[in-house]
């Protein structure tokens, strides 16, 4: 990937990949491996549009590869 700019400050913008939980309960996915582009300068996060198509196409399918994980509550 070039180097890309924050729209916000103009910063260097690179690119992290990272893990998130989409929905709750039974319908609770976790998608691993998503590029984000991340400002060095002032932290903001962006995808791409190809990258939320890609999201979209993974949470609509009907099969997901399971695997059982830990959780933990958290206790205040």
């Amino acid at each position: 990937m070039s180097e890309n700019r924050c729209p916000v400050c103009e910063g260097h913008a690179t690119i992290k990949y990272v893990t998130k939980a989409f929905g709750q309960g039974d319908n609770l996915l976790v998608i691993e491996n998503i590029p984000v582009i991340v400002c060095r300068a002032c932290h903001e996060q962006y995808i791409t549009a190809q990258t939320l198509d890609e999201i979209e196409r993974l949470r609509e399918q009907d099969h997901h590869t399971s695997r059982i994980v830990p959780v933990e509550r958290y206790a205040a």
